[in-house]
């Protein structure tokens, strides 16, 4: 019997799934081995004017996509199992 994408989506087998807290930080750690990303947290944090720096970067997509994921790992939304 083949198994259809709807079958495995309301499976009960935990084992053959990722749990969302994985696929975050797995999604985390794909950003941070982004050379840009690294060298905008190096920038970041050898600035003198840290906060103003962050103001600007938040028009950079890159940067915006970090803090979003990092905000997701540490304040999960309610509709997100956990």
């Amino acid at each position: 019997m083949m198994t259809t994408l709807a079958d495995f989506l309301n499976s009960d087998e935990e084992e053959n799934r990722v749990s969302l807290q994985n696929l975050k930080n797995l999604a985390l750690r794909s950003l941070l081995l982004n050379p840009h990303l690294r060298q905008l947290m190096v920038d970041l944090d050898q600035a003198d004017a840290k906060a103003k720096l962050m103001r600007a970067w938040t028009q950079e997509p890159l940067f915006v996509e970090f803090a979003a994921c990092c905000s997701s790992i540490v304040e999960p939304s309610q509709n997100e199992d956990p």
